[in-house]
Parts: structure tokens; sequence; C-alpha cells
């Protein structure tokens, strides 16, 4: 019970491994949920609907009870598209996570 963890869904993901399951098996180990998506294996410019359902996500934190911290990154590979701001990207990511995860 004293051992919790931050969870980095995408790199989750990019490891091959099931971030929806893992989600479920920490359950309410998880403190702090790194939050970033890609769409076709390319990360986004900002948080958005991608390769990462984070609507299954949210119900999934839901179900948890989760009461943790959200931490979104914005990470910018070479194909990652830069057609807005840093500012406005982080503007949309929070408006996503608010919409989204009801946070």
């Amino acid at each position: 019970d004293q051992v919790g963890i931050c969870l980095d869904l995408h790199w989750v993901l990019r490891g091959r491994q099931d971030p929806y399951r893992l989600l479920q098996d920490a359950g309410k180990r998880v403190l702090d949920l790194h939050l970033r998506n890609s769409r076709n294996g390319v990360w986004s410019e900002d948080l958005g609907d991608g390769d990462i359902d984070y609507g299954r996500i949210g119900a999934t934190l839901k179900q948890i009870g989760y009461q943790g911290f959200y931490t979104v990154e914005l990470a910018y590979e070479s194909k990652t598209p830069h057609t807005r701001s840093l500012p406005e990207d982080l503007q949309r990511s929070r408006e996503y996570v608010q919409r989204v995860l009801g946070q």
C-alpha cells in the first residue's frame, strides 16, 4: 500500500504492452498518469485522439477511483507536425484532458 507509480501510458504502448491492462492491474498504485499520444505511431503535436483511446482510459480511471495527478508531455519527433505554437498546443491538450478525462 505504500508504493505508488507514475504510469507513462505511451511508453507502455511503445514497449508493446497493453496500457489499458496495466492501468487496470496497477489500479490505486498509480499516483501520476503521464499523458501523451501518437497518431499512426508518430507523437502528436498536442494531446488528443490517436493511438491510445483516452476515452477508454477515462472509463478505467473512473472505475478504479483515480485521484492522482495528470502530467501532459508534448514531445516532438522528426515526423511530428508543427502547425501551432507551444502555448496553443498546451491549451488544446488541457481542454482535451478536461473533456475526455473530466479533469
